[in-house]
């Protein structure tokens, strides 16, 4: 063996010390090592989500028999945990719809205890009864049923709650005295918290299909109206006017929305973000109708919420309420009319003086008792419909004019005691000269009966199913009856003018400045004013507007002759079918199609004697003169949906009032609106089925329903052992305090006793020492020891 010669500087024999050993080179950080765990995870997640591309693979169907996948939506889901929402884990993917495709995921829900029960439920109602869990699915159905019969009366019970417009508070109570009726009802669920929930799932169970009949309609309108609630908090309420199963009119309440900016951008803006709410998303091609008061935020030419609306929808019909026009026609013709001023200015301080003065009203009514008469309090000529409050305070006067008199001269006789104040005093006697008048009598019962056909002028345009050519047919019948009034007296007036003539005295009251010919003429010119204003009001309904050319479809306003009916109304179809160019274009309509339907239109029509929004109706109601109707079905349907007059939303807004009152002023805007509809919309008390709502709360909650559950059972089961163990204590104390007491009487009476016999020892004893044995009997000892 050959060694080799050790090296310089180096002993030879001796080996290197360990100590003098370089330490190993730095291992070099890889750059996986140098990013944080959070960066990791993070990139990983960015690969998944944008990089890697994970589609569904068809193999895992027969790999996993329950999972379907749906390519609409491109998700997969478990197919037994959706059929049986009630028992399945409803915040797992699969059961809301996964797109991630994992299989990790299937391995994990495959053995999970709640798709096992669901899979097993699935097989048992495939088996039918041969299944070896149907008794035991059969025992749970019917505790189930039993459970959703009781939580169906919750539900009524929650649903009077809201549709009385009651507070939640009120809940408790009327569910306590349902139990104590006899009333199934489960054992929670009882408090105001329980309702406010319930209310939700209601309130989706009755807004979904209305919101759906909304989405499916080809064309609507939108109405907008304003007022101020209980929080002095400026709100807007919007409605919607689409056409219903049965091809009619409806109107519905669509959302309350708190204003932000009172200015046409802030309620063009609030109507998109009420859409959007809403989820209608494509609301402006369908949108062909607005309506609103005539406010200039809303009416502006140029930068009104109707001019907001027309730069993106150019065909549409913006009407202001024709109710409000009626109402607007009656006030211009008070600044023209000094008579009728001054009958507006009486009514007024009639209904002032007796609306803060109960006094006054009591008085009035015993003087009515006195001449055996009734009265009515006067009533405020201000309000939603202006038309029917004047009349009706007019014909309160009218009826109740020797009581109001009567009233009045006894109020400012100097006999009276005590004297009112010489304001009331005033405002009487200024009341009692214009009564006593007999121009005003007159003109009083000549206003009543002008006031009544203006009435039902108006009752006639706050309809729900009101038309353009509606409402210029109730215009024209109404300029009718006012014609008529001027040509010769009324009932009432009559009823004047034979009373003063006979007797010079009308209901006992002797009237002032008797001269009939100046009421003449002055009736005429009240009839020329009124009917002047109104028809300047309502110009643009009966010529020259789009909504006043549909009349050319109205069979009751054509000629005659064939060869008249075969040309009228050809311009004005032409101007019509002009202004929807654009959606008949969307639509794939020619103006020549739309000529030919209008000439076959006419021979339908003319055969028939409905009226023309009826004729509309049945033609869009049958799916085969739809189709022979093509484009003349989208004129009908946008017609029967123009919104002609809001009064829907004044209603709307008594609705508000009565909701949000001062004890709930603190309701936000959206739980108002929730309150505002179930009230409105919702079905009466006798036709609302709560089973729809109760399977919508039993299916919507992130966890598995229990309303037999009782968290604080145990405790209460406690309590009750407490309180029982409580009670015995107090029972063992009693009977033990009894108990010494009764031994103390014992030992009391075995004591008095023992004295008593050693008493008698000792006088037995003290004998037998006064005396010697001998004289002593034992007859006599017995008889003595008896005596103790």
């Amino acid at each position: 063996m050959f060694l080799s010669p050790p090296k310089q500087g180096e002993q030879p024999g001796k080996k290197k010390r360990k100590t003098e050993l370089q330490p190993p080179p730095q291992k070099r950080e890889s750059k996986r090592e140098s990013q944080s765990e959070e960066e990791r995870i993070q990139k990983a997640r960015d690969y998944e989500g944008k990089e890697r591309a994970r589609a569904f693979i068809p193999a895992w169907l027969d790999q996993f028999p329950w999972l379907r996948f749906d390519k609409e939506k491109n998700e997969m889901f478990c197919e037994p945990c959706r059929h049986f929402p009630s028992i399945s884990d409803k915040t797992c993917s699969l059961y809301k719809g996964n797109s991630t495709f994992r299989k990790t995921l299937l391995d994990c829900h495959d053995p999970s205890k709640k798709h096992e029960l669901c899979a097993a439920a699935s097989q048992a109602k495939i088996d039918g009864e041969n299944s070896v869990v149907a008794p035991i699915l059969r025992g749970l159905s019917k505790m189930q049923d039993e459970l959703r019969a009781g939580m169906s009366n919750l539900f009524h019970v929650a649903y009077f709650v809201v549709k009385s417009e009651r507070p939640f508070t009120d809940f408790p109570v009327l569910v306590d005295l349902n139990r104590r009726t006899g009333a199934k009802m489960p054992l929670c669920y009882h408090h105001d918290k329980a309702c406010a929930r319930f209310f939700v799932d209601i309130y989706q169970f009755i807004y979904d299909p209305i919101l759906a009949e909304v989405k499916s309609a080809r064309f609507f309108s939108v109405m907008i109206d304003g007022a101020t609630d209980k929080a002095i908090l400026e709100q807007e309420i919007v409605y919607v006017r689409y056409l219903d199963s049965t091809k009619r009119p409806k109107n519905v309440f669509f959302s309350i929305e708190h204003v932000k900016r009172a200015n046409a951008k802030g309620l063009y803006a609030l109507i998109m973000g009420a859409f959007a709410r809403g989820r209608v998303d494509d609301w402006k091609k369908r949108l062909v109708g607005f309506g609103a008061d005539g406010a200039a935020v809303n009416f502006g030419k140029d930068n009104g919420v109707q001019a907001l609306l027309k730069r993106d929808i150019a065909y549409l019909i913006a009407l202001h309420c024709v109710a409000h026009r009626a109402e607007r026609g009656l006030v211009d013709s008070l600044k023209e009319l000094d008579k009728l001023k001054a009958l507006h200015q009486n009514l007024k301080w009639l209904y002032k003086h007796y609306k803060f003065s109960p006094k006054a009203l009591h008085e009035l009514r015993l003087v009515a008792e006195a001449l055996e008469e009734k009265v009515l309090k006067p009533t405020n000529l201000a309000g939603a419909r202006f038309l029917p409050y004047i009349h009706k305070a007019n014909k309160i006067v009218c009826e109740s004019y020797a009581v109001f008199v009567t009233y009045f001269q006894d109020l400012i006789s100097t006999e009276r005691r005590p004297k009112p104040s010489p304001k009331v005093r005033g405002r009487a006697y200024r009341i009692l000269t214009f009564l006593m008048d007999y121009d005003n009598v007159l003109f009083s019962y000549f206003m009543r009966d002008t006031f009544e056909a203006l009435s039902e002028l108006s009752l006639n345009f706050q309809k729900d199913s009101l038309t353009v050519c509606d409402a210029v047919e109730a215009l024209e019948t109404c300029s009718l009856k006012l014609v008529d009034l001027q040509f010769q007296p009324t009932e009432g007036m009559q009823e004047v003018i034979d009373a003063v003539s006979k007797t010079g005295l009308f209901r006992g009251t002797k009237l002032k400045y008797v001269n009939e010919g100046q009421i003449l003429f002055l009736r005429k010119k009240v009839i020329d004013v009124l009917i002047k204003h109104l028809e300047k009001r309502f110009q643009d309904l009966q010529k020259g507007s789009v909504p006043s050319k549909f009349s050319i479809f109205n069979p009751s306003q054509w000629p005659s002759d064939r060869q008249e009916l075969a040309a009228y109304g050809k311009q004005d179809f032409a101007d019509i079918c002009e202004h929807y160019q654009p959606l008949m274009d969307e639509h794939s309509v020619t103006t020549k199609m739309l000529k030919s339907e209008f000439i076959l239109y006419k021979s339908y029509a003319a055969a028939r004697t409905l009226r023309m929004p009826q004729i509309f109706s049945g033609i869009l109601c049958d799916t085969e003169r739809c189709k022979q109707y093509k484009g003349l079905s989208i004129l009908f349907e946008i017609y029967l949906v123009l919104a002609v007059n809001t009064a829907v939303c004044e209603r709307g807004f008594s609705c508000m009032k009565r909701v949000k009152n001062y004890w709930r002023s603190c309701l936000g805007t959206e739980q108002l609106s929730r309150l505002m509809f179930s009230s409105i919309e919702g079905p009466s008390m006798d036709n609302f089925d709560a089973a729809g709502a109760v399977e919508k709360w039993w299916t919507s909650g992130n966890r598995a329903r229990r309303p037999g559950f009782n968290p604080w059972q145990k405790e209460q089961e406690q309590e009750i052992r407490d309180d029982l163990y409580e009670d015995l204590v107090l029972m063992d104390q009693e009977a033990e305090q009894e108990e010494n007491v009764r031994q103390e009487a014992i030992s009391d009476e075995l004591g008095l006793e023992a004295e008593n016999v050693a008493a008698g020892e000792k006088r037995l004893a003290e004998a037998l020492d006064d005396s010697d044995e001998s004289d002593i009997d034992e007859s006599d000892i017995d008889t003595f020891l008896k005596d103790y």
